[in-house]
């Protein structure tokens, strides 16, 4: 009998209590979302986004994301679109500053 590890099971409870909820960003100030500066150099761009919220269903008030170009015109498409759910960004990728 093989046993399944407490990690995974927390994992498997969390992803059954995940909700879904509606927030109008015109009309709504418990969330703003905000992108202050974006830096170019050779084939990619880099930006910050700054997220502050009063809602109770976050672990922190705000949160501060840097990616590339590439994730930045995927936030756009995504917030341009009537949603019913939380925006929640992938891992950034790390910076190769020994590239070529």
């Amino acid at each position: 009998m093989t046993t399944v590890p407490k990690w995974l099971q927390q994992q498997e409870e969390d992803q059954n209590t995940l909700r879904s909820v509606s927030v109008d960003l015109n009309v709504d100030l418990s969330l703003q979302i905000d992108i202050p500066d974006a830096l170019g150099g050779r084939d990619k761009v880099k930006f910050t986004t700054c997220t502050k919220t009063t809602q109770s269903t976050f672990q922190s008030p705000s949160f501060l994301l840097q990616g590339d170009v590439k994730t930045l015109c995927g936030y756009m498409i995504f917030l341009l679109k009537p949603q019913t759910r939380l925006i929640i960004p992938p891992v950034p990728t790390k910076p190769d500053f020994g590239g070529p």
